[in-house]
């Protein structure tokens, strides 16, 4: 039996330029995105969760919210064939959140008379947000300095410092994709 060598050090240039390619996708996806990206629990928002006693999917609410002008509203089914909906928008100028999940109420229960319940409206201010995010960086910028920390000790400075490289490159390149 012969023992097959593939010559890694040899590929380094094609893998240096496909990685290069991730990070710049990455960027690009980052820069035309904006702020989009992220979820109302980083930006503030509003979120109302309904239960339809018919059955209907993701895009006839999503019809009814924008003939109710409630624009860029993102709609999600907790599970196929389920009756349960969350409604999630994020901030809207002159309109407060309990402005807010009354329009996006108001919209669903105007389509659906007597069909909906209301399971619950959350709202998070732009206060609350920026904490979140904060506290997100600090965690990861923890969690990093740890692990350069653990891997210094454990082998060399030099590993640990290539081992943070390639997390901190693998995270980024999750975030492009995702």
């Amino acid at each position: 039996m012969s023992k097959k060598q593939i010559n890694f050090l040899g590929q380094r240039h094609l893998a240096i330029c496909f990685s290069f390619l991730l990070l710049c996708f990455t960027a690009y996806q980052w820069i035309t995105k904006g702020p989009s990206k992220y979820g109302i629990d980083f930006v503030g928002g509003t979120e109302v969760v309904v239960r339809l006693s018919q059955p209907t999917n993701v895009g006839e609410i999503k019809t009814v919210l924008e003939k109710a002008g409630v624009q860029g509203a993102m709609v999600q089914s907790f599970e196929f064939g389920s009756s349960e909906f969350s409604i999630k928008m994020g901030e809207q100028p002159g309109l407060d959140h309990k402005a807010l999940a009354e329009k996006m109420t108001g919209a669903v229960k105007t389509a659906y008379p007597d069909k909906v319940e209301i399971l619950k409206i959350d709202s998070v201010g732009a206060t609350i947000s920026d904490e979140v995010k904060k506290s997100a960086l600090i965690a990861v910028i923890i969690a990093v300095i740890g692990l350069l920390v653990y891997i210094a000790f454990r082998f060399e400075f030099a590993f640990g410092l290539g081992a943070v490289v390639a997390v901190f490159h693998d995270v980024l390149v999750a975030i492009g994709i995702y």
